[in-house]
C-alpha cells in the first residue's frame, strides 16, 4: 500500500496513516493537523483497516492481534 501511495503521490493518506498508526494520534488531532475533515481521516483509516483484514484472510493467518494498531 505504501509503495502504491508514494507512486501516486497520495501524501495525505500516507501522512494520515503515519499519524494514526505510528504516532497513535486520535482522528480529531489528525484532522486538525492535516487540515482535513474527521470524516476524511475516518475514511482513510477504514480503507487501510479493510485492506489489512483482507490481507490477513488471504494469508490464512489465525489469531492475529491487531489491537496494537487500534484495530478490533
Amino acid at each position: 500500500m505504501i509503495e502504491h501511495w508514494v507512486r501516486r503521490g497520495e501524501w495525505e493518506r500516507l501522512r494520515c496513516m503515519e499519524l494514526l498508526f505510528v504516532l497513535g494520534w486520535a482522528n480529531k488531532d489528525v484532522s486538525q493537523r492535516l487540515e482535513i475533515t474527521e470524516q476524511a481521516v475516518a475514511n482513510h483509516k477504514h480503507y487501510v483497516i479493510s485492506k489489512l483484514k483482507d490481507a490477513i484472510k488471504k494469508a490464512r493467518l489465525r489469531n492475529v492481534d491487531l489491537s496494537a494498531l487500534g484495530i478490533e
